[in-house]
């Protein structure tokens, strides 16, 4: 199977490390963003001479320091779902639905942009 080229682009820090700085009772703080972040999926048909976008889907991780003080990068959705201390979990979670309402946010808007791009 032919896969033709491929390029992965960077939504920012990948890696951060900048979240040993955060307070967990500081969810919705703006150094809080600097942890997360999305690996975005796209599905695309090619035809011909030309190539369509099926889908674009995220997947959310964040950074987290473990209980050895190493930096690593996990899917948000897990941590939501390990056992944390309270804090850490509240945490975690109120950044889950964070990325969540921006992953509505931009649907809405492409789906928008689609639809003003067909009618015209």
């Amino acid at each position: 199977m032919d896969l033709g080229n491929r390029q992965i682009f960077s939504n920012g820090n990948f890696v951060s490390g900048q979240i040993s700085e955060i307070d967990p009772n500081a969810q919705s703080a703006p150094r809080a963003y600097t942890g997360d972040s999305a690996i975005i999926r796209v599905r695309v048909a090619k035809e011909g001479g030309s190539a369509s976008v099926l889908s674009v889907s995220p997947f959310f991780i964040s950074d987290f320091r473990t209980g050895a003080d190493q930096m690593v990068v996990r899917p948000l959705e897990a941590l939501v779902n390990e056992p944390l201390p309270d804090v850490w979990h509240r945490y975690y979670a109120y950044r889950y639905e964070v990325m969540k309402g921006i992953e509505a946010a931009v649907a809405s808007r492409a789906g928008a942009e689609v639809a003003e791009t067909e009618a015209r």
